[in-house]
């Protein structure tokens, strides 16, 4: 089960989860640079919620410089899934950090599924129309979260925080604010095989 949440002014890392991306993930297959807005901060949120929703996301919650929505890609009988959306309004700044995971369906979900067949089908019917909606939508981004999370975006439109350079190595000359941005994801495996792939790079 993954976290959800801000936790000490952070959003997780996508260590162990894929398909993900989030700005607090400096790995390049996981990595999403945050994005900046005009104005108040009061106002980008309720644009935000409004994109969401305009987009087929359900905001789940809200509040304190932070959003959390799920977006359905089910169909039909409850195929598909969810994936997370969350995003994170910085303190007194003009950015906002962002993440998209897909949920982790666990076993006793799969189970409960299978044996409610009899109920879904009125259901399946009343939400045939949004499931092909999101499905295809999801299809036509190339089935990421990070396209999810771009589609957000442009309807927004917001623009991406300029990124410099991140732990490993400096890319260009000059200084961001979020050059360490975020906590450090576990040297897992999957973790070190990625920042070993992008320094051969260089």
């Amino acid at each position: 089960m993954q976290c959800l949440g801000p936790v000490d002014g952070t959003l997780g890392s996508c260590s162990g989860i894929d398909p993900c991306s989030s700005s607090y993930d400096d790995r390049p297959p996981h990595f999403v640079a945050p994005w900046q807005f005009d104005g108040s901060q009061a106002i980008a949120m309720r644009d935000l919620v409004d994109a969401l929703e305009e987009l087929g996301a359900t905001v789940q919650q809200q509040g304190g410089g932070y959003v959390y929505a799920t977006w359905s890609t089910a169909g039909p009988a409850g195929s598909g899934g969810l994936v997370d959306l969350e995003f994170l309004f910085a303190d007194n700044d003009n950015t906002v950090a962002v993440r998209a995971a897909a949920q982790q369906p666990s076993s006793s979900s799969q189970t409960d599924s299978s044996s409610s067949s009899g109920g879904a089908t009125i259901a399946a019917a009343s939400a045939a129309n949004i499931g092909f909606f999101r499905s295809t939508l999801l299809s036509l981004l190339g089935g990421q979260p990070s396209q999810l999370l771009e589609a957000v975006r442009v309807r927004l439109g917001w623009e991406e925080v300029p990124i410099l350079r991140n732990r490993r190595r400096a890319l260009f000359f000059g200084e961001s604010p979020f050059d360490d941005f975020g906590p450090t994801p576990p040297p897992g495996l999957d973790y070190m095989k990625d920042l070993d792939l992008k320094a051969e790079g260089f």
